[in-house]
């Protein structure tokens, strides 16, 4: 091969990943222009018979993405074109798995085009040959793509077979995540397929009529389980005992069984303990509720149109008037760590705002069905995961009934609306799934010591208690500045109680290092952080996620989210985690797992559950804690 012809092909290349990359994030002309400029590159030779198979592969790849972007770009007819020429190509290099992709991608510009019949018979071929060739990744991109067309093709919806290839589809994206290896490689893989439980769940919905609520419903929530926190509960079945892992089997979902059947196993706690639920999906622009009362009858909730941008908004601007910001992708000021209350209270409360998002997550007959003191458990998805459940409000216009009766005609009277906060009313507890809820029941319970205060069972006399350590540095600028955090009374204070109220001592000052907190966490039954804490919002710095602790001459003093994943000694027992620090329940937000942040963490290595804040702690008013 000569020079110029390898320079050529270089350049090439390098065009065309950065279409492919650029691709994944928006289709236009930018991208048109690349992957045409990578053609004129590649085309210098007319008579396609005699060129290399490398140069067909490369073709058959810039069609593929040329089609692709034609349409993103509603350009159907361009499409077809680039794509059927991305078929002469692949089958001219003799690669099966470059064909079975033409095939699949040919498939998909059908059935934009609404061309369904061809669609799917393009979609056959490709999964035959993936299978043939054993590319776990095409048969399952194809599935996803074949049950899609049935459940959105123009003609008569075929949703039973929509469901049917959903299932085969899911089947292969858990064999393929059980190879994923490392959680963080797990979590990218899980965020990649959330499309296929989205609509595998979207298909069983739109089976009401068909198969009955009862079995729509759960069947619907059944399939989003199957996606949702899977890397977790393999994290917290892999480091836990063999006793536990034996517990945890009969709750993961089983494969091509009736979903239904999964759900009421996954639900049966919580309808034995009358505990009512929310759970949420956010696909395609439309958002469903799936709401367990307490009498254990299971619905799904009329589906909302909103869009993806237009809820993320709605919870900024709630956040926002709560003194909360968003999670942080870089290092940061110490004096940003923590809020004041005039801050708080100078910010504008957004009722509207407030009011239609009770409105669109809460079910209308929350108040009715619900008793005041009854605890719920809330599963959100996507950005619901940053909105404070506890600051909606439930309640009616009280005048409402009277107004009629006892209201002159034409007489004019100022309604009074007796609304009450969700938190100040029922109980409130977050799960980022029901088969995580479940596993992490599912193991025995931890011997709870007698403290010195209150009845046996009640406290923890072996209790790990911490406040407002001597403070160790942090970075901040572009991680090449080290400031000291500042030192918090208020936490200290808030610890001392805590610890009066278990009858333990506390940790303070430069008692609380980093290698006593490790020691002792171990086996404490219960923990309690009252420090700094900050959690990371970009998958490239949530490792970096820290409580604070004191240094020593062994450890920083930053515990961070990357040192507790990654020391298997520290595995925990304890019942409850409290993080009382700054934005410890933020981290990077994906659809599949959640927040992947500290209080995550805390959960794969052991404990029970945990507590921790989206927001900046108040340590002007920690005494009020």
């Amino acid at each position: 091969m000569d020079l110029i012809t390898k320079n050529r092909r270089g350049q090439a290349t390098k065009l065309l990943h950065l279409a492919h990359s650029r691709l994944r994030t928006r289709a236009d002309d930018s991208v048109l222009t690349m992957l045409r400029s990578n053609l004129a590159l590649m085309d210098q030779q007319r008579a396609y018979d005699t060129v290399p198979a490398v140069v067909h592969m490369h073709l058959a790849r810039t069609f593929v993405g040329t089609a692709r972007t034609f349409v993103g770009m509603a350009r159907t007819d361009s499409a077809l074109v680039n794509a059927r020429a991305a078929l002469v190509s692949a089958r001219r290099t003799r690669n099966r798995t470059i064909e079975g992709r033409a095939l699949s991608q040919l498939g998909h510009v059908y059935s934009s085009a609404g061309l369904a019949d061809s669609a799917r018979s393009y979609y056959a071929s490709a999964i035959s040959i993936m299978r043939e060739v054993g590319y776990k990744r095409g048969v399952r991109n194809a599935l996803a793509e074949m049950a899609e067309s049935f459940r959105t093709g123009n003609e008569q919806k075929q949703l039973d077979r929509a469901v049917m290839y959903f299932d085969s589809a899911a089947a292969v994206v858990d064999l393929a995540r059980r190879g994923a290896g490392e959680d963080e490689n797990a979590v990218a893989f899980l965020e990649d397929q959330v499309d296929v439980f989205g609509g595998w769940a979207r298909a069983w919905a739109g089976r009401r009529a068909e198969v009955g609520s009862a079995r729509s419903a759960a069947s619907a929530l059944g399939a989003i389980e199957r996606g949702r926190a899977q890397s977790l509960v393999d994290m917290v079945t892999r480091l836990q005992s063999s006793e536990r892992v034996r517990g945890l089997a009969q709750f993961r979902p089983v494969v091509g069984r009736d979903l239904s059947i999964d759900v009421d196993s996954l639900l049966a706690p919580l309808r034995a303990s009358r505990t009512a639920a929310l759970s949420y999906l956010h696909a395609g622009d439309t958002l469903f509720t799936w709401f367990l009362e307490p009498s254990g009858a299971l619905h799904l909730q009329p589906p909302v149109r909103i869009t993806e941008a237009e809820l993320a908004q709605l919870i900024r601007s709630s956040r926002r008037s709560l003194g909360a910001d968003d999670a942080r992708s870089a290092p940061l000021n110490p004096d940003e760590l923590s809020l004041s209350s005039d801050s708080l209270l100078s910010t504008r409360y957004p009722v509207d705002d407030w009011k239609r998002l009770a409105a669109l997550l809460l079910t209308a007959n929350l108040e009715a069905t619900v008793p005041a003191g009854t605890p719920i458990v809330i599963v959100p998805h996507g950005t619901i995961g940053l909105l404070p459940f506890a600051a909606l409000t439930v309640g009616r216009d009280r005048f409402a009934a009277t107004r009629r009766a006892s209201t002159p005609a034409g007489a004019r009277r100022t309604s009074s609306v007796q609304r009450v906060a969700l938190g100040t009313r029922n109980p409130l507890r977050y799960a980022p799934s029901f088969t995580a809820l479940r596993a992490s029941e599912a193991r025995p319970r931890v011997a709870v010591a007698q403290g010195r205060r209150g009845a046996a069972g009640s406290v923890a006399s072996s209790a790990l208690v911490v406040g407002n350590p001597a403070m160790p540095f942090v970075y901040s600028g572009r991680w090449t500045t080290r400031s000291r955090l500042r030192s918090l009374p208020g936490a200290e204070a808030e610890s001392q109680r805590i610890g009066t109220l278990l009858g333990v001592r506390t940790l303070t000052g430069k008692t609380a290092t980093e290698s006593a907190v490790r020691r002792r966490m171990v086996d404490a039954p219960l923990i309690h952080f009252a420090t700094h804490g900050l959690g990371f919002g970009s998958a490239a710095s949530a490792r970096r996620s820290f409580v604070a602790f004191a240094p020593d001459s062994l450890q920083d003093g930053l515990l961070t989210l990357g040192e507790l994943m990654d020391e298997r000694a520290l595995a925990l027992r304890a019942e409850l985690v409290v993080l009382s620090a700054c934005q410890t329940g933020l981290g990077n937000l994906t659809r599949a797992e959640g927040s992947i942040g500290l209080q995550r963490a805390f959960l794969a290595k052991g404990a029970r559950a945990a507590s921790s804040s989206a927001f900046g702690t108040l340590t002007t008013r920690r005494r009020d804690c």
